[in-house]
Parts: structure tokens; C-alpha cells; sequence
């Protein structure tokens, strides 16, 4: 029992490691696929940050070359021309501070998107230690797991081997295993078809015997019937013995006789 108690045990344990094991998985999957979509709108958001950074390039060397005042077509179609060396020189003096202005506010607004692209960089190299550790536990769980269901084959390798040892007494397994039925099941089966048998038989009797109660009554309630319809013409011949003399007597003839017997026997039928 204890054997059965600790592989019980062992194996509810195994079963909650696997379904925590699934459960980390999943949320392993859903976490990469997270970070995945982080690092996909980072590109993004670093590819548009170049092509504002080559769109600001192009117009400050397209602005720088216009305001050249001898430029020609050779320096105007040199593709390496250094924007930085090349004097900007201002007709008006209130112009100077307006596209400092617009410059400054460009730096301010790189400055910001770099610090967003920093901040999103961050977060994704969060998300992907924080990825790391969960695989780190996972497989230590993995390896948990696979310890125990070590342990619990070999705890469970004793109680089968006993088990064997107790079928082989009882009885060869094939017959145990076997879904044929016995010779024992079928007497049995045999022997509840012939209760239900004696069962239906013993209804019948027992309706027969209700109907010849009945009809044992009806006889009963017509011989008590005959009874009274005799005793009813006994005593109507006695009145007629009873009567004076003065009246006339009937013969006693045969006939007579046989007249009133056979009065009597239809009283009986």
C-alpha cells in the first residue's frame, strides 16, 4: 500500500510538471512571438529614422549647394560634396536664426526618437533575458520531470512484478484478461434465464387461478340462488298441502310427476 501511496504520489506530481511544463511552453511561445513583433517595429521605426536622416542630409546639401553663389554643374553633380566645409553665405541677416531654428528643431526631434529607439531597445533586451530565464526553468523542469519519471518506473517495476505474481496464482492471465465468459457465467446466465422463465410461468398460474376463484364464485353465488328458488317450491307445496279439504284434489298421476321434475331440472341448468 505504501508502494501504491508513493507511485499515487509520484505520478499525480509527474502529471502537474507536465502541465506545467505546457503552460510555461505556451507562454514561452506567446513571449517570443511579443518580442518578435518589438523587434520587427524597432526595424521599422530605425529604417524610417535613417530615411528622415538621409531626407535632412539631402536638403541640407541641396540648400547648401543653392546658396552657393559660384557654384557650376561639375560641383553640383559631385555626388561626395562635404556640406560641412562649404561656407553658407546669408543675403539676409534675419534668415540665419529662422534655419536655426528649423535645424534646432530637428536635432531636438532625432533627439527624441533616439531616445525612443533606446528605450524600445531596452525593453527588448528585457524581454529577451526575461526569455532566457523561462528557458532556463523550463528545462530545469524538463529535467525534474524526466528524474521522477525515472523514479516512478522504478518503484513501479516492483508492484508489477507482485501483481504478476498474484495473477499467476489466481490463474493463468489469458483467462482473467480473456472477455469470453466462464463456465461459472454461464450457469449463471442460465440459471437467471430459467428464474425469469419461472417467474413468467408463476404470472400465468397465478392469473389462472384468479379467474377459477371467480369463477369458483359465480357457482358459488348461483347454487345459493338454486338453493333458495327450491326451498321457495318446497315451501309452496306445503301451503298446498296445507289448504281445507273442501278443495278439489289433483290426481296423482305420472304425468304430473314428470311435469314437475322436469320444472325442477331447469331451475338446476
Amino acid at each position: 500500500m505504501a508502494l501504491l501511496s508513493n507511485a499515487q504520489i509520484l505520478r499525480s506530481h509527474s502529471s502537474d510538471l507536465k502541465a506545467e511544463y505546457l503552460r510555461k511552453l505556451n507562454e514561452l511561445e506567446l513571449e517570443k512571438e511579443e518580442a518578435e513583433y518589438y523587434k520587427r517595429s524597432y526595424k521599422r521605426k530605425v529604417e524610417k529614422l535613417n530615411q528622415e536622416k538621409r531626407n535632412y542630409q539631402a536638403k541640407v546639401a541641396e540648400l547648401a549647394i543653392r546658396m552657393t553663389p559660384n557654384h557650376t554643374e561639375e560641383s553640383s553633380s559631385d555626388k561626395s560634396f562635404d556640406f560641412e566645409d562649404c561656407p553658407i553665405p546669408f543675403q539676409n541677416g534675419e534668415r540665419e536664426p529662422k534655419e536655426n531654428f528649423h535645424e534646432k528643431e530637428e536635432e531636438e526631434a532625432l533627439a527624441r526618437e533616439r531616445e525612443a529607439l533606446n528605450e524600445l531597445k531596452e525593453q527588448v533586451e528585457q524581454e529577451l533575458s526575461k526569455l532566457r530565464r523561462e528557458k532556463h526553468k523550463l528545462s530545469v523542469h524538463q529535467r525534474i520531470s524526466m528524474q521522477s519519471q525515472s523514479k516512478f518506473s522504478d518503484y513501479n517495476r516492483p508492484i508489477e512484478i507482485t501483481r504478476n505474481k498474484i495473477l499467476s496464482k489466481c490463474g493463468s492471465l489469458d483467462k482473467i484478461n480473456s472477455p469470453e465468459p466462464t463456465d461459472l457465467e454461464q450457469e449463471q446466465r442460465e440459471i437467471e434465464q430459467v428464474r425469469i422463465t419461472l417467474a413468467q410461468k408463476q404470472k400465468i398460474l397465478e392469473d389462472a387461478y384468479k379467474k377459477v376463484q371467480e369463477e369458483r364464485a359465480a357457482l358459488e353465488k348461483d347454487k345459493k340462488e338454486f338453493e333458495e328458488k327450491v326451498s321457495g317450491f318446497i315451501k309452496t307445496g306445503e301451503k298446498v298441502k296445507m289448504t281445507p279439504k273442501t278443495t278439489p284434489k289433483v290426481p296423482k298421476s305420472p304425468l304430473r310427476f314428470r311435469e314437475i321434475n322436469q320444472s325442477a331440472a331447469r331451475l338446476i341448468f
